[in-house]
Parts: C-alpha cells; structure tokens; sequence
C-alpha cells in the first residue's frame, strides 16, 4: 500500500472516530433503548392481542402503553410465554418488560415496577354452581369464606386449581402457601388460564380463583359458576407494568409513569375499566378509581 493512501485510511479513521465520539449522549441513549421484548401471557390474551380484540381492562390500557412507547421511538417485540419462561426471561433480558403484573416482595427483588395501569375488583373463589350452599362453618356473616384453611379443612378432598407463577397478592397468596399439596393443583405449560376452566367445567378440580371480570369474559358459554370473596383479601388488586431491574428497564418504566401520569385523567382510560363490569359494580369501581387515580370524568363525559 502506498504511503498516500496509508495517510488516507488513517484520515478516514481519525474522523470517524471523532464524529462517533461527538454523538449527543441523548441520541446514544435513545439508540440504546429503542428494542423491548415485551412478554403475552400464554393464555387465552395472547390470540386477543394478535387479532386486536378487546377482551379486557389489562388488554386495553397495556395497549395505551405499548402505544405511548411506540410514540417515543421504542421497537416493541412481542413473545409469547408461560409463566415460568417469562420469570426467566424477566431475570435475563435487561429490556424485558410485561404488563398486568401484581406487586409482591418476590417480584420486587428482580423487577422494576411502573405506576398502576389497570385496577381489577376483588378476586373470588369459584366452583361450578351447586344446589347446596358451601358449608355455613366455612363462611362468616357476610357470606365470604373465612380463608382458605377453613374451606379445606371442611372439605378436604377437594381441589384448588392455580397456575405456576402466578399472584393473587399477598394477601391471598399466603393462604394459598399453606393449604396441604394435595388441595393444590399448579398448572403450568401453554394456554394454562384455558386449561384450568376445563378442567373445573369437567370436575378434575373444585376451585379457582379468578377477577369477575375475567370469569365474566372465559365463561360465555360453560356451566354456571358461583364466587365466594375470601374474608381479609382486598377489596381491589392493581397491575403494574414489570420490566427488568437493570437500567435500561428503569428507563422504560419511567418513560411508561410519564404517559401513565396524563392517561389516568382521560376517559378512555376510566372507560377501559368500567365497560367491563356490571352495572352493580359501578359504584365500588368508581370509589377506589377515584381514591387510585385521582380523577373521574363526569357525567358529560361519561355519554360522550
């Protein structure tokens, strides 16, 4: 090679290299954050978002979410997975992130959580409808069962169906912890939300636990079930927006608590929760969206 055109190269690398070193720290940011690997449940959601279906609260408003990403430059990569490859995935990937996700210590120790994006009415314990009441010793005044120790202990061969990874909140998850393996049945594997109703509809187990919102959607055309409120479980549960503890998770779930701050006083996020109800719920949703949010849309808007 000539000496020319040896001064040449050097010249081409020595400008390339100041013109590298001179990229403003915010544009090597945003070109460091644009990818996210956000992870869909295996369940019955997953055909409801590759088909664009409205099913639910947490479909709604994680979409105003995934969308308010796109909307600031980030690249969203879908994936599907089970409970148990999503914990992994949450652990590995540093830009992985998944919606409708329960605060518990557990979680807090790997994941990052944003504000709430969606707020779901007390979990129940279902069971195919029966002629015969449950146990009058197994419920209190108000007609919730105690806990669950006191309904498996009055009927002790039966089956409580839950799925692997899964959160019912504190509060009922240590009841959970503390029934008898054999009272408890862990589906884990694909379709798992799916499996579990057959398998109640089929009488392979006894129990689940699900949001009225959910079963209201599921069950369309099963058999009729009844629900039960487990007295000390929380009138309301919130899900949160995981992403993994690294800083580019801290990233995204900041950017996701801005957009958060100024949809929770517009009406289609109150609506996405409210067209999932019943009309005797109303008043209880509209209490505690109030006293989360901080806001409510009035009548005018509400007929808008």
């Amino acid at each position: 090679m000539s000496f020319l055109v040896r001064c040449y190269c050097y010249r081409i690398i020595f400008l390339s290299f100041i013109v590298l070193s001179q990229v403003h720290p915010a544009n090597a940011e945003k070109i460091a954050r644009t990818k996210i690997t956000w992870l869909i449940e295996d369940t019955y959601a997953w055909e409801s978002y590759l088909e664009d279906i409205s099913t639910s609260t947490e479909q709604d408003t994680s979409k105003m979410v995934m969308k308010a990403l796109e909307d600031l430059g980030y690249d969203l990569t879908f994936v599907r997975a089970t409970g148990d490859r999503a914990h992994k995935i949450l652990q590995e990937d540093p830009y992985a992130c998944m919606s409708n996700r329960i605060k518990n210590p557990d979680r807090e120790k790997y994941l990052l959580f944003s504000l709430p994006h969606d707020l779901y009415l007390g979990l129940k314990i279902y069971r195919v409808y029966q002629d015969k009441p449950l146990a009058a010793q197994v419920l209190n005044d108000k007609g919730e069962v105690t806990s669950l120790a006191t309904l498996f202990s009055q009927y002790p061969n039966k089956i409580l169906a839950t799925g692997s990874g899964v959160s019912y909140g504190e509060a009922i998850d240590s009841q959970v912890a503390e029934l008898h393996p054999e009272n408890v049945f862990i589906r884990a594997g694909a379709s798992r939300v799916l499996s579990i109703i057959n398998m109640l509809f089929k009488g392979r187990i006894d129990f689940i636990i699900y949001y009225p919102q959910d079963i209201n959607e599921i069950n369309k055309d099963g058999p009729k079930l009844e629900g039960y409120t487990i007295a000390g479980s929380p009138p309301y549960l919130l899900g949160h927006v995981s992403c993994a503890k690294s800083p580019q998770g801290a990233k995204i779930i900041a950017d996701i608590d801005q957009f958060l701050k100024k949809a929770y006083r517009t009406h289609a996020f109150y609506h996405a929760h409210e067209k999932w109800l019943i009309e005797g719920d109303l008043p209880t949703l509209r209490q505690y969206f109030n006293q989360i949010f901080g806001y409510l849309p009035d009548k005018k808007q509400e007929n808008n």
